[in-house]
């Protein structure tokens, strides 16, 4: 499906962006301010616990992108149990500190690789991670999104500038169950802006019609998944429009990437000996 963070078309089970990605850029919560957060909780559940005492002999085992922060055990009143409402803001301080260092779902990701250009790059060579998708998804994917560019008069773009797509900036512009396919701004410093037309026939070539570019579609690196340059049509005369001139915009800089949409469960945390998923 495609991200949106304005309105949502479903076709079938697909969802189609409508205006492009322009979700804000996502800041990381640096450590202090998660922290800050937790010590709120950690204090309010002792309010509510009605705790005589606090020790600290447990702490959430974290991944590297969270805070290592202890989390209490407490000595409690004889004549107390842990309310529910202390269970739930225990929970709630493993939420912040687990969730507030992650991006967003659909959030723009800024990764430059040495070596990440334009030209085909199928995801089976020796250092790379086959992605085990499905081949039918791909060129289903390729085909919603050409029948998405089409719907517009002079067909829709995908745009991604040196202001909001800097730094080599990846967008998931698209979801099909196995395939995501992401759309990667690696001329940082251009304003680029290409045809959904082009996006698809850069995943898969149209159905009963051949293509000639020198460059295969990603499909052709069949399940491994891949990566290549928008393979642009300069013959197509919105390339060539007042408005697209009058822009500044360039169809170079951006690559299409196709990867497995299956999503990574995150390590299990352990708070005082109970696995929290």
């Amino acid at each position: 499906m495609f991200h949106s963070p304005t309105s949502h078309r479903p076709i079938g089970d697909f969802v189609l962006q409508v205006d492009g990605p322009q979700l804000p850029q996502w800041t990381r919560t640096n450590g202090f301010e998660r922290m800050h957060v937790a010590v709120l909780l950690l204090l309010t559940l002792i309010l509510v616990s009605g705790t005589e005492g606090l020790s600290l002999p447990c702490i959430i085992n974290a991944s590297k992108d969270q805070v290592v922060l202890p989390v209490a055990a407490y000595r409690l009143n004889p004549n107390m149990h842990l309310p529910r409402l202390a269970q739930f803001v225990t929970a709630l301080v493993w939420l912040t500190v687990t969730q507030a260092g992650r991006p967003r779902p659909g959030a723009h990701i800024e990764t430059c690789h040495d070596g990440e250009g334009s030209n085909l790059h199928c995801y089976n060579g020796k250092d790379d991670i086959p992605q085990n998708v499905d081949i039918k998804d791909i060129a289903e994917a390729g085909q919603a999104l050409r029948n998405y560019g089409r719907e517009e008069k002079g067909g829709r773009f995908l745009t991604m500038t040196a202001a909001n797509a800097a730094d080599c900036a990846e967008w998931t512009i698209f979801e099909l169950r196995t395939v995501l396919v992401l759309a990667k701004h690696i001329g940082s410093e251009k304003d680029s802006s290409v045809l959904f037309e082009d996006i698809a026939r850069t995943i898969a070539d149209e159905p009963v019609i051949s293509d000639e570019s020198d460059q295969k579609p990603i499909i052709s690196c069949l399940t491994a998944g891949g990566s290549l340059g928008v393979r642009v049509n300069e013959t197509n005369p919105a390339y060539k429009s007042d408005d697209y001139k009058k822009s500044g915009y360039t169809p170079d800089g951006i690559i299409i990437k196709i990867v497995s949409n299956v999503r990574k469960k995150t390590a299990p945390v352990w708070i005082c000996g109970s696995e929290m998923r």
